[in-house]
């Protein structure tokens, strides 16, 4: 072997060697770590208890804790949702089921909220008073860890984490994915629901007074007007057809039980329309 070839393996085997001793040297660290940690800790909190004894801005900490008292709220909600197919997966709607959720739980939701808020403006005023105790410890020092260490930390803010997992028949692929949505969302998503479902009651109604008010005196006086023939083929009973009474503007659409709204059209023309309405074009 040549001088050149011994020197690329004396290399070789010295970061070999180096490598074995860092990783050893790491895995030794690791665990003393684990070892000495909870002795760390213990003589850490031992040194905070002895400064709490004797600071007075602590004992003031405590006094200015005892007057607030936070509304005690969980921080997180998850609600999860399992799928049959992977398409239903794919085409999962996380608004809509966010809206879903919140109609289902909206009395307990709205509490949240309110707990939440009163907690917020609480906070503004207790963080007031805390930093003027807070800014009379000596920056960094074991003090200051007390303090921070005993500061009322109130929830604040309430996520809600709507999940869907999917799963195959034979578990071999998992998935999941989720939304987030913050506790002040539900009142504008309720708000919204409801006034949907206000629009739909509505909407139902005013479609069956609609509907009531074609009587058979009505639809006589339709087809009469009419010559008793489609205005759109020109068919007539004799030609073995059976002869309705549309509204132009589908009732669903708006449309009124009104003389100048309605027409005579033959079955397969009134079917063959169904309730298609173009605004501002022959119909």
């Amino acid at each position: 072997m040549s001088d050149s070839n011994r020197i690329i393996v004396i290399v070789v085997v010295c970061i070999f060697g180096l490598g074995i001793l860092v990783g050893v040297g790491e895995l030794l660290f690791g665990i003393c770590w684990l070892i000495f940690q909870p002795v760390f800790e213990s003589i850490k909190s031992k040194r905070l208890e002895k400064v709490a004894k004797k600071s007075p801005l602590y004992q003031e900490l405590l006094e200015l804790n005892a007057e607030y008292e936070f509304k005690p709220v969980k921080d997180t909600f998850t609600f999860t949702t399992e799928t049959s197919s992977k398409r239903e997966y794919d085409d999962f709607d996380f608004d809509a089921q966010f809206g879903v959720i919140c109609e289902k739980n909206k009395k307990d939701f709205r509490a949240y909220a309110d707990d939440v808020e009163f907690n917020n403006k609480l906070l503004s005023q207790y963080n007031r008073e805390y930093n003027r105790i807070k800014e009379r410890a000596k920056p960094h020092s074991a003090e200051m860890s007390v303090l921070e260490k005993n500061k009322l930390c109130p929830v604040t803010t309430v996520t809600i984490v709507v999940q869907v997992k999917y799963h195959s028949p034979k578990f071999k692929t998992r998935l999941n994915k989720s939304n987030k949505y913050d506790i002040s969302r539900v009142g504008v998503t309720l708000d919204h629901a409801a006034k949907m479902r206000k629009e739909y009651h509505a909407r139902r109604r005013f479609i069956e007074r609609e509907r009531s008010l074609m009587t058979e005196s009505l639809r006589y006086e339709v087809l009469r007007r009419d010559n008793f023939r489609c205005v759109i083929c020109g068919a007539t009973a004799e030609d073995g057809v059976l002869l309705h009474v549309d509204h132009i503007k589908p009732v669903s659409k708006g449309g009124k039980t009104e003389m100048s709204n309605l027409r005579t059209l033959c079955e397969r023309c009134n079917r063959g329309k169904s309730d298609r309405y173009y605004e501002g074009e022959l119909n």
